[in-house]
Formats: C-alpha cells, sequence, structure tokens
C-alpha cells in the first residue's frame, strides 16, 4: 500500500509493521507439502481442541489442488458437526487466517524507499499448526531485502 501512494504522488512519512514476517522461500513442492501438513495439522488441532472427529490424510488431499484442498477440510469440517457448533467469529477467523497465510506465502515484496519500522514480539507468535519458513533469525524477519531502511524494535510485553 506504501508503494501504491507513494506512487499516487502521497507522502508515506513511514511503514509500521506490528509482528510482520514474510515466509523464507521455498520450491513449489515443498510449498505444496507444507499446505498438506498445515491442512492436516489443522484438523488435528480440531481434533484436540473441540473434540471434533475431523479426519483428513495427506494422500487425498495431496490428489487435489489448493481449492480443492480447501473445500475438502470444510467439508470434512461440516461433516464432523463442528461448523454448526462453533461461533459463526470462530469459523470466520479459521477461514481468514488461512487466507491471510496464504496471501503471504506467495507474496513477493517489491522495493520500498521509505522509512519501516517492524516492532517485533520477544516471544514467538504462538501457531496451533507450526511452519518453518516463519521461523526467522533474520531481525527483519524477512522485510530487510525490500525496503532500504528496516529497523527492527523488540516490544517486551508489560502485563
Amino acid at each position: 500500500m506504501a508503494r501504491q501512494l507513494a506512487a499516487a504522488g502521497e507522502l508515506v512519512e513511514l511503514v509500521a509493521l506490528i509482528d510482520a514476517g514474510l515466509p523464507a522461500r521455498v520450491s513449489p513442492r515443498q510449498d505444496a507439502d507444507m499446505l498438506v501438513d498445515r491442512f492436516t495439522g489443522f484438523a488435528t488441532y480440531l481434533r484436540e481442541t473441540y473434540g471434533a472427529p475431523v479426519r483428513l490424510t495427506a494422500d487425498e488431499l495431496r490428489a487435489l489442488p489448493e481449492d480443492g484442498q480447501f473445500d475438502l477440510v470444510m467439508a470434512r469440517l461440516a461433516d464432523s458437526g463442528l461448523r454448526d457448533r462453533l461461533p459463526a467469529a470462530i469459523l470466520r477467523h479459521q477461514v481468514t487466517s488461512h487466507r491471510d497465510t496464504r496471501a503471504l506465502d506467495t507474496y513477493a515484496p517489491g522495493a520500498y524507499a521509505g522509512p519501516v519500522v517492524l516492532y517485533r514480539c520477544t516471544e514467538p507468535t504462538p501457531w496451533n499448526v507450526h511452519d518453518p519458513r516463519y521461523e526467522h533469525a533474520d531481525p527483519t524477519r524477512g522485510f530487510g531485502p525490500s525496503a532500504r531502511t528496516c529497523a527492527s524494535c523488540r516490544c517486551r510485553r508489560t502485563t
């Protein structure tokens, strides 16, 4: 958005990122395998957290394109009865979180000349489904190469 605003002649004084990070790039095959792992991990999370009998296998997911995989997960969620038990806000959060993560998985940042500050937590993000692409030793969490100036600030919990 900052690049679009700057291109339109608007002044962007600062881009502030809050605990954001870009995933490490992987091959298309690795990405496909990690998506299958994410979906099967999500099914495990639903079973362990809500007691829902959501059954998915990696083999049946691998046989489908990405949209088909998502549709299968949603169908199995409905078949388990959990979709009817969950408040709509929780289900919406899960779906939008998946879409947000997939958008990040495929996002390719362009160069940005303005100042960028990344505010980071001192503790790792509590992911329900582990994805090693988001574990960064890089203090800019993947944004450094695209930003001329990217400062990283570690923020401590105050409560």
